[in-house]
């Protein structure tokens, strides 16, 4: 998840000079596979979200992000982001289980259309960590306003890190 472009992210947006000094504090597993990844190659979520911690640590929630920003626009692309940009919100949404398993191993998002402009999302079968809810709620995001939203407003209403049986966001949007 994201090992290939945490790079380029980080040089460009703090300079090599910074970038370097933090990729000391990456673990030697997680620091030689940004440096060795395979772009198609699956790994494990729980090493790509300690990886996300020290990001948040060391750069702040502003700097998490903005790499979870450039992430989106760096794994959304070709026919994904062909597909998002010509079709509206409420479509979108009844494929984004797809769009899910095309970058996740397990877990299932169910969509149900709520009204005209909103959304509910449950995500089943992912506890892979709190950040993961964080991961969701901007890919979310990102993807709805790609097709075409001019704003997006997600409440987080469940979660299994606090007991329930699922993850769940009531998202309300404007096209």
């Amino acid at each position: 998840m994201g090992y290939t472009v945490v790079r380029p992210w980080g040089y460009n947006r703090y300079g090599e000079d910074r970038f370097n000094k933090f990729l000391k504090t990456v673990p030697e597993k997680l620091r030689r596979r940004i440096y060795e990844a395979q772009p198609k190659d699956w790994y494990p979520a729980k090493d790509a979200y300690t990886l996300l911690d020290l990001i948040r640590a060391e750069f702040g929630q502003e700097g998490f992000e903005d790499y979870v920003h450039y992430l989106f626009t760096e794994s959304v692309s070709g026919f994904m982001r062909g597909l998002a940009s010509f079709i509206n919100p409420e479509s979108l949404s009844k494929r984004t289980n797809a769009m899910w398993l095309r970058i996740h191993s397990h877990g299932r998002v169910e969509p149900v259309i709520t009204g005209k402009n909103s959304v509910q999302y449950t995500l089943y079968d992912w506890e892979a960590g709190r950040v993961s809810c964080e991961l969701f709620e901007i890919w979310l995001c990102e993807l709805l306003l790609m097709s075409r939203a001019k704003s997006v407003e997600i409440q987080k209403t469940h979660c299994v890190h606090d007991g329930h049986p699922f993850c769940r966001w009531d998202v309300r949007f404007t096209t």
